[in-house]
């Protein structure tokens, strides 16, 4: 009897395993298949020459933010210690900011590299919840990598948190740069800072 359990109980264990395994599987599948369809859509925008820019930015900012969770991003940049200082007025005005700084040089990036070629390589669950995705925009004689870093937010739906460019995080690089304005500056200047940044770039 007891090694009739023991069987029964090293064959759920097996099943159980492929099972999530296989959820793997589908989970990297399915992102990869995101990342891929929202860069050939962004890289069709780009060489369409009925659109204006500003159409072309529209739409592909449209689809980036169904790709990345822009209000977590903004809180791990600004560090969670921080973002517990801000009232909700300064929250708020300060993830929009986020958001518009965000979204200005995402655009600046697509705009440059328009006439590369973007090869969307692979996807890699490396823990339940997060999925890596790799990407390389080709150039003449270098290349670009990419690292999409995308974590389960609820069941069937990945957003990505993080942008590694050749290995330097997108996150990390703000949270520096934002540490060093909240050094100098009260929270009501350092959002007056981004705003300022902002307008020069537009």
């Amino acid at each position: 009897m007891k090694l009739v359990k023991a069987i029964f109980s090293r064959i759920v264990l097996i099943l159980i395993s492929i099972s999530v395994a296989n959820a793997g599987v589908h989970d990297e599948q399915k992102v990869l298949g995101q990342v891929k369809s929202a860069t050939n859509n962004i890289l069709a925008i780009l060489v369409d020459p009925m659109q204006s820019k500003n159409v072309k930015s529209n739409k592909i900012f449209s689809i980036a933010n169904g790709l990345m969770d822009f209000d977590l991003m903004a809180k791990l940049s600004i560090g969670k210690s921080v973002w517990k200082e801000f009232n909700p007025k300064q929250k708020k005005e300060y993830l929009g900011l986020f958001v518009e700084h965000f979204k200005l040089s995402y655009l600046k990036t697509m705009f440059a590299f328009q006439q590369q070629e973007i090869v969307v390589e692979k996807a890699e669950q490396y823990k339940p919840t997060r999925i890596a995705v790799t990407t390389y925009i080709l150039e003449s004689n270098n290349s670009v990598k990419l690292l999409y870093k995308f974590y389960q937010k609820k069941e069937n739906l990945w957003l990505a948190y993080d942008i590694r460019v050749d290995g330097v995080s997108v996150v990390q690089i703000q949270r520096s740069q934002y540490k060093e304005l909240l050094n100098t500056y009260s929270i009501d200047e350092f959002i007056e800072k981004l705003r300022q940044n902002n307008e020069s770039k537009q």
